[in-house]
């Protein structure tokens, strides 16, 4: 499936904006945010590439996707409603967005 010109503008986004320390130090509720920020720029690859995207292994084939699997977008989502930091919430903001886009090319290449 063909990304759409305001999805490559979203992706482009989310690779070009520095990363907050607040992502690159946190671990809530068990995820290292770190790592999801590295395993959504390693879908978006795969995306880009038009390899297809594994809901159920992370990058690394360790573990679960992660990402998927809705504690992350609980944990974005709360940290958008909770922190007064507006490079915080803008980045989390993007990596639902790429999360959202993620998933609807997961559902469309479904059979």
């Amino acid at each position: 499936m063909k990304l759409s010109k305001c999805e490559k503008e979203i992706l482009n986004c989310f690779k070009e904006t520095l990363i907050p320390s607040f992502i690159k130090i946190e671990n809530i509720k068990g995820l290292d945010l770190m790592l999801c920020y590295e395993e959504l720029r390693n879908q978006i690859y795969n995306l880009e590439n038009g390899y297809r995207i594994d809901t159920k292994n992370d990058s690394w084939n360790e573990d679960k996707n992660f990402i998927f699997d809705g504690k992350y977008e609980k944990v974005l989502l709360n940290i958008v409603s909770t922190s007064n930091d507006i490079k915080l919430k803008f980045h989390c903001l993007l990596s639902l967005l790429v999360l959202q886009i993620l998933q609807d090319h997961i559902n469309k290449d479904l059979p």
